[in-house]
């Protein structure tokens, strides 16, 4: 069994998070466009195309870079079957 002290000087790296779905949301996308502004600047933009199309695809839009200048995208509604 371990003692206190034991317990007491391990370090934790992420604690457990417990929150309304809305918030536990808000605080994901916060993470998502921290680490899309941290790819523009370093110009790995092409890093940020998979999980744009991810996140389109949930809120039911689709997204192409075809015909848009450099670091935009054209939002479209997806057709429902």
């Amino acid at each position: 069994m371990k003692s206190f002290k034991d317990i007491r000087t391990k370090t934790v790296d992420e604690a457990p998070l417990i929150m309304a779905d809305a918030d536990m949301a808000s605080t994901l996308f916060k993470q998502i466009k921290d680490d899309i502004y941290k790819n523009a600047r370093k110009n790995q933009e092409e890093k940020n195309w998979p999980i744009l199309q991810n996140l389109a695809r949930l809120a039911g839009y689709g997204i192409t870079k075809k015909g848009q200048t450099k670091g935009k995208s054209f939002r479209y509604d997806l057709k429902k079957k």
